[in-house]
């Protein structure tokens, strides 16, 4: 399996198609994040992917999610073995969260902390992600 680094300044960037007059009065370069945790009671201790480090997920699961669903879930496998991400959009995300604490330049950060899961996953949300391009 490959393993893909979490995101960071310099691979960050998607482009933002406005179809309407609302969206264009709405329209921000901070994405909006506010209804990916509505199915949980407080959104400072929700995760994507709950159990990414325990279970394998499915093509199927991971069809079901959406674009932004599965590049917050794929960094929060990173996130849990406290990586700090220099991306203002992902950090800022993170920081929200009561279990984060951010510890880990990328520099300090060694993938070798991932598990088998947490590595098969990673690659299965990397090749869903390449697969919508």
């Amino acid at each position: 399996f490959g393993i893909f680094l979490p995101e960071d300044e310099s691979n960050v960037g998607s482009e933002n198609v406005v179809e309407t007059e609302k969206e264009l009065r709405n329209f921000s370069d901070e994405p909006d994040y506010s209804g990916i945790a509505e199915n949980t009671n407080t959104q400072d201790d929700y995760y994507i992917f709950p159990d990414s480090d325990s279970r394998y997920y499915t093509e199927d699961e991971l069809r079901m999610c959406a674009d932004e669903e599965l590049r917050l879930g794929r960094n929060e496998i990173y996130a849990r073995h406290g990586y700090i991400f220099g991306s203002a959009d992902l950090n800022s995300y993170f920081q929200s969260m009561n279990w984060y604490h951010g510890y880990l330049t990328a520099d300090q950060f060694d993938d070798s902390v991932l598990n088998e899961y947490e590595r098969a996953n990673l690659d299965m949300i990397k090749r869903e992600e390449e697969w919508r391009k």
